[in-house]
């Protein structure tokens, strides 16, 4: 999205926070849901993300300010998958389509797309955010939509 509704860096954007502090089990001990005033450092790919938790220095040298963080990030996500994998969350590892498109936007070729650690955690605190809001108002006892997925069927589970 453009305009307000979009994070360049150096630009201040309202938004609403969900801080969340997470034991080394996965577990929220502490969060904080308030209406915030956000500011993005800089415009970043999955692809420099990856980049970056791969070890790559030219990339890490080009985000020295943030590569600290983002490998505190990556270990962060090996914590919340471990716990969610430990819940008995279901892990589904599909291919993704990129759509490759011309000058004028037209689609030319499909390529599979590799889902590297940085797609899968930013996944990571989406679910985390997502559940510590569920909880937070379900424990208000407001009337909540959320989305709920049923056990599959046996035959439908391949390992």
């Amino acid at each position: 999205s453009n305009g307000i509704a979009s994070l360049n860096p150096n630009e201040d954007r309202l938004a609403m926070s969900c801080e969340v502090e997470i034991n080394q089990e996965g577990q929220v001990v502490k969060h904080k849901i308030q209406p915030s005033i956000i500011r993005s450092h800089a415009r970043m790919t999955y692809d420099s993300i990856n980049k970056i938790l791969d070890g790559d220095q030219a990339e890490t040298a080009k985000y020295a300010d943030l590569s600290e963080m983002i490998h505190q990030m990556g270990d962060l996500h090996k914590i919340l998958a471990a716990m969610r994998k430990k819940r008995g969350a279901i892990e589904f590892e599909t291919d993704e389509a990129e759509i490759i498109v011309d000058a004028k936007g037209h689609p030319t070729d499909v390529l599979v797309r590799d889902r590297g650690i940085g797609e899968r955690m930013i996944e990571s605190f989406m679910l985390a955010a997502n559940e510590t809001v569920a909880e937070h108002f379900d424990h208000l006892h407001v009337p909540f939509l959320y989305r709920v997925h049923e056990v599959p069927e046996g035959d439908k589970v391949v390992n």
